[in-house]
């Protein structure tokens, strides 16, 4: 997911985890385009599960101080899953993609940081690549 040559870090002894990019932590990602790279979006969340089956209590992500537990990285998975649902339903109605920004508003994330400003970028990308498969 996100690229070709990714990496994890595990640090076994601090049970800690390492990720950047592909996973967030309480934040919105900035839209998907990059996030999917071309791959479907069950490949996408087959990548996050690799990541939660590590034995880890704490994870350190890039691009932000907020740091993370097996937990957040769930929480994470479930955001995709809700926006590609919701997305998908939308869809299925013959929703445009103005109608769909209107509606899939994700209420559940509205405290996660960036959620005004990527909300839009999420659902949009989603809706794209949903509409393309």
């Amino acid at each position: 997911a996100h690229s070709d040559d990714m990496s994890v870090l595990l640090f076994p002894a601090e049970r800690t985890v390492f990720a950047v990019d592909f996973l967030q932590i309480n934040r919105l990602p900035g839209g998907l385009t990059g996030f999917l790279a071309g791959y479907p979006v069950e490949d996408y969340e087959a990548a996050i599960s690799v990541v939660s089956a590590l034995d880890f209590d704490t994870i350190v992500q890039g691009h932000s101080e907020v740091i993370g537990d097996k937990s957040d990285v769930d929480a994470f998975a479930q955001l995709l899953r809700t926006a590609e649902s919701e997305v998908a339903a939308s869809i299925a109605n013959g929703l445009g993609l103005e109608e769909t920004l209107e509606l899939v508003m994700l209420p559940e994330y509205s405290g996660w940081l960036l959620y005004e400003t990527r909300r839009e970028a999420l659902v949009s990308d989603m809706y794209r690549f949903l509409s393309q498969q």
